[in-house]
């Protein structure tokens, strides 16, 4: 193998060395987006229970209050 061959040799183990550490680091950042993306799901659906549990809640607390201001009069 004379010099050249070498050298393009070189290359190409040096190319693959970085192919394979940017194929790592995609694959890392695609584990975190989906830790992303699934912790916005889990937000999302806290988000939608908490409105869910305040509407009613906040019905019952007003009908309370006219209840209490009829009852003292």
């Amino acid at each position: 193998m004379d010099e050249s061959e070498r050298r393009i040799a070189m290359s190409f183990r040096a190319v693959k060395k970085d192919i394979l550490e940017m194929k790592d680091q995609i694959l890392r950042l695609a584990e975190t987006q989906e830790k992303i993306e699934s912790a916005l799901d889990d937000i999302k659906k806290k988000d939608s229970l908490v409105q869910i549990k305040s509407k009613p809640a906040s019905k019952k607390t007003s009908k309370k209050k006219t209840t209490k201001k009829k009852s003292k009069k």
